[in-house]
């Protein structure tokens, strides 16, 4: 996967921070990603409910790019 709206299409929307890390075996830190503003909301990927993840930081972005 090369970015977030890739992420949008396989899983049907964006994916909380646990199940970007299990998916593509990254080790993002909350602080690595931008949440949604909205509440906590269900996950397409897990189905809990969870912060989900709308843009990651510059640096940890170029990391997901390159893997």
């Amino acid at each position: 996967m090369a970015t977030m709206q890739m992420v949008r299409k396989r899983f049907g929307g964006y994916i909380c921070r646990r199940c970007l890390n299990r998916k593509n075996g990254l080790r993002l830190r909350p602080e690595d990603c931008r949440y949604d503003s909205y509440c906590p909301s269900v996950c397409p990927c897990c189905g809990t409910v969870q912060n989900i993840v709308t843009r990651l930081r510059f640096f940890k972005r170029l990391r997901f790019l390159l893997q």
